[in-house]
Formats: structure tokens, C-alpha cells, sequence
């Protein structure tokens, strides 16, 4: 029970714990108890503060040893593998500990630990996982193979990890020195990427990971997932759109940060060869940490990638090469446009000191004219879609967001969102409309809606939201009783027009 020591075990799991469904969570605990293995320790990650009573019977109950630790605020996810892998390496003092990451409402298999302790052990990876069984609420299997079903590459590289992460969290396993290198988590805003991803990256520089073929947890898909298997391919924007623009964009500065993040993570641990850093791997960050490249390296993964047959990941590091040199064409523009003019004047300046002693006024560019004001309006403050009115709907409250991609909503869009998950949970019916940015599709943006409603009650409130895409729709249906809710100033004026 609580209060059990860790020293004795050679690995622990950090189990993260938010709402849980009890039925779920019961199941993941005696799956983990049952392990071939040998019952590990489990140390709870209590992130929504009010789970302690529920994790205490269940934990009791399949007899294994186990601590609960509860933050000081309500954690995310990614907050609480964070703050769980940091009590896990204050458990224990070994040096050789391992850590397994395990979520709520998955259901390991008995050889699970069994498995991969001895590939680790064989391997000396830092980090190794696993392939999973998808399966759905009633325990059906979806999928015999997650890999399979996202058509994940089962071999990683720091390049190419970057271009997509390969690596789930409830699969893996990891060395001590692991964890005590990755903490603390690089910051972001939002939720960007995940622990798993970063995990896999510290890793790779130290003495990699390993991958074992072969599924060893059921991964359980259901209507409260915080982050669910691909079950079919995400719709992708439209190439060359402003949301293709801005999906490519979000990816590769996501890359790069964690590229630059890495190589400063090495470069402060002054014994980073006693600590098994091996720095020669992070030459393959080159072409994310070079200031004036153009490219190269990224086209040439893009097409060995694709005679591999990886046309996702090709398409990737192709993007990337489309932005590093998109990136250098912007400077050299810039720098023409605004320091050779610059420059020039200076050159100017000194030429008229010498005669007639002083420069002329300044003459207008003879196409300088004036532009019509209409040039100079806020594009997005235009409604791009005809307002028709359907007082058959149920009134509603419409919220008007610059987007609804999971992707692109950072903290003040995710607030106007929980603005309206909470008027829904209530009662109110909702409709949701992106004003910007088209959106890429319906159901992983209400997923992702849904995601941020207590699941408790997520069935019923999620029946009063709709969602609406104002740059493709040509019409778009309100009630004359429907109430704007705008969350930007240019949303305002679509308010105002339609009101």
C-alpha cells in the first residue's frame, strides 16, 4: 500500500490520474499488477486533485505498492509526466532505475515490463517502447497494430523524430539518467508537444531507442481521450493556403526549438561524456541550428525518404526545406529593400556635403500615389459568407474564433472555447465559427472540444455544440435570437455585420 518504499523495486510507473473513468482506471491498475515481470511500484500523479480516494481502494485492492502525489495546482498531461518523472527519481537513489510511463485507461499486457526490461537490458537503450492494440471502450480491438495504423516508421533518429514523433508514452520505458537529463520539460505555450517526443530526443543522444516489434498494450480509445490514435488520416489544409502556410510554419519552429533546445540541454552539463551525452549525434540538428542554409539537407531527406516509401514524412522535410529557404528569400528582400536604400542614402548624403552643402527635399516616387482606403481595410474584419436566418435552430450563442484546428489554438482561443464549453455544460446551446482559418476537419476539432469538457458530463454538452467554417461556407444559418460573442476585434465587426 501507500507508504510502501521504491528502493526495493527496480522500476517504477508514473501513472498519471485526471478524471478517470473508475471501471477504466481499475483495469489499467490490475493489468499492471499482474505483470510478469513482477509487481513494480506505482507512483500516482493525482493531477486533478480529487482522485486520491479512488486510486487509494483500487491500489489496495490489487495489492500493489504504490505512493500518490499530488501537486500543489490541477496539472495537464504534460505538466503531470513532468512532475511525476521528478518524484520518481527522488524515490529512488539506484542508479540503475528504470521508469515506465503508463496512462489511466490503457490495459498492459502480462509481459509488458517482462519485455521491455530485457530488450533494455540486452540493448542499453535509454529508452525503448513498444508497438499497441487500438481498441475501443467495450474492449473490441480497432487495430492489432498502432504503427500499422498511422504507418509510423519503427526506426528514430533525432532527424527524424523531429519530422514526426514515432514514440508513445504509455509504451515506453527509460533509463534513470533519462528523466534526470530531459527535467525540466522545455517551456511552451499550450500544448505544442508532448513529454513522449522530448523523452525520445534526450535519449537519442545518449545511447538511443529501441524499438520492440510487437504490440504490449492495448491503448483504449474512447470519448475522453486526451490524446487519441489516428483512426483515419487527418484532413491536411489546402497546399499553399494560409493554413498550409500556417501549419508548415508551426511545425518547423516547433522542430526548431526543440533542436536548439536539445543541443543547450548537452552544452550545460560540463561532465557530459561521464553522463553518456554522446554530443557527435547532435550533428544531425545541422540543418535546424544553421543560421544561413537554404534547405539542402531537408530536400535530400525529403527524397531518400521518399524511395523509402515514406511519402508522409518525405512531404515533411520537404516542407522544412520550402521554409528554410523561404525564410533566407524573406531576409535577402528585406535587407534590399531596407539597408541597401539605407546605405545608399548615406552615400547620398555625403555626396551632396560636397556640393551644394546640403541634401534636397525629399521627392515622391512618381508610383507613391495615395492608395484608396479601401486598400488599407483589415481583410478579416469582411464577412466572407451570407448570413441566412433559421429560426427553427435552437438559439444559440455564437462564438466567432480566428480558428478551430487543434493545432493553431494557443491560450487565448483555448479560452474562448472554454468560455463556451462551460455555457454548454450548462445547459446553452453553442455554436462554435472560425473566421480565419479554414478548418481542416470537423471531427478532430469537436474531439478537441470535447477533450476540454468534465467527462462526466462531456455525452450531454457536446449534443449542443456545432461548429461552423466562415472561409469555405458560402451561406451560414442563425436564429434571430442567436447572441455574438466575439474574441478578436476583427471577430467584432463580423458580429456587428450579422447582428
Amino acid at each position: 500500500g501507500e507508504g510502501t518504499g521504491a528502493a526495493e523495486h527496480r522500476v517504477i510507473v508514473v501513472m498519471a490520474v485526471y478524471q478517470p473513468q473508475v471501471a477504466f482506471l481499475r483495469q489499467q491498475i490490475l493489468s499492471i499488477a499482474g505483470q510478469s515481470y513482477g509487481k513494480p511500484f506505482i507512483l500516482f500523479v493525482e493531477a486533478d486533485r480529487t482522485s486520491r480516494t479512488d486510486v487509494e481502494e483500487i491500489a489496495t485492492t490489487a495489492g500493489v505498492a504504490f505512493a500518490i502525489r499530488t501537486p500543489d495546482t490541477a496539472l495537464s498531461s504534460v505538466d503531470a509526466f513532468s512532475f511525476g518523472l521528478a518524484e520518481a527519481v527522488k524515490l529512488s537513489a539506484d542508479r540503475d532505475l528504470l521508469i515506465a510511463l503508463s496512462d489511466q485507461d490503457d490495459v498492459w499486457h502480462p509481459d509488458k515490463l517482462e519485455q521491455l526490461v530485457a530488450y533494455q537490458k540486452q540493448t542499453k537503450h535509454d529508452l525503448v517502447h513498444s508497438d499497441a492494440r487500438v481498441i475501443d471502450q467495450d474492449g473490441t480491438v480497432i487495430s492489432p497494430s498502432l504503427f500499422r495504423l498511422e504507418r509510423r516508421p519503427k526506426t528514430s533518429s533525432l532527424r527524424s523524430l523531429l519530422y514526426r514523433n514515432s514514440v508513445t508514452g504509455m509504451t515506453c520505458l527509460l533509463t534513470r539518467r533519462t528523466a534526470e537529463l530531459a527535467l525540466p520539460l522545455p517551456s511552451q505555450v499550450g500544448l505544442y508537444f508532448h513529454h513522449d517526443l522530448w523523452l525520445a530526443l534526450i535519449a537519442s543522444i545518449l545511447n538511443g531507442v529501441g524499438y520492440v516489434d510487437r504490440p504490449l498494450v492495448d491503448y483504449r480509445q474512447h470519448g475522453a481521450n486526451v490524446i487519441g490514435a489516428l483512426t483515419k488520416r487527418a484532413a491536411r489544409p489546402r497546399p499553399l493556403s494560409k493554413a498550409w502556410r500556417q501549419h508548415v510554419h508551426a511545425s518547423f519552429y516547433l522542430a526548431n526549438y526543440l533542436a536548439k533546445s536539445l543541443v543547450l540541454r548537452a552544452s550545460r552539463h560540463a561532465s557530459w561524456r561521464r553522463r553518456g551525452i554522446r554530443r557527435e549525434r547532435l550533428s544531425q540538428l545541422k540543418p535546424h541550428l544553421s543560421q544561413y542554409g537554404l534547405g539542402g539537407r531537408f530536400y535530400l531527406d525529403g527524397l531518400v525518404l521518399l524511395c523509402r516509401g515514406r511519402i508522409a514524412l518525405a512531404r515533411t522535410a520537404v516542407e522544412f526545406g520550402m521554409v528554410k529557404s523561404g525564410r533566407l528569400n524573406w531576409a535577402l528582400r528585406h535587407a534590399l529593400r531596407h539597408d541597401v536604400l539605407g546605405r545608399l542614402s548615406l552615400y547620398d548624403r555625403d555626396g551632396y556635403r560636397s556640393a551644394p552643402g546640403l541634401a534636397p527635399g525629399h521627392v515622391p516616387h512618381a508610383n507613391a500615389a495615395e492608395r484608396p482606403w479601401q486598400q488599407k481595410v483589415d481583410r478579416r474584419k469582411t464577412v466572407r459568407w451570407t448570413p441566412t436566418f433559421d429560426d427553427t435552430l435552437p438559439p444559440a450563442v455564437v462564438v466567432l474564433s480566428p480558428t478551430l484546428n487543434p493545432s493553431e489554438i494557443f491560450a487565448g482561443i483555448a479560452t474562448a472555447l472554454d468560455f463556451g464549453i462551460g455555457l454548454a455544460v450548462r445547459g446553452t446551446h453553442v455554436r462554435f465559427l472560425a473566421c480565419d482559418l479554414e478548418i481542416n476537419s470537423v471531427a478532430e476539432s469537436l474531439a478537441f472540444i470535447r477533450s476540454r469538457m468534465p467527462q462526466e458530463v462531456a455525452d450531454d454538452a457536446i449534443s449542443r455544440i456545432g461548429i461552423a467554417c466562415g472561409v469555405t461556407s458560402t451561406g451560414i444559418a442563425f436564429n434571430h435570437r442567436d447572441i455574438f460573442f466575439a474574441t478578436a476585434w476583427w471577430t467584432a465587426h463580423a458580429a456587428r455585420k450579422v447582428a
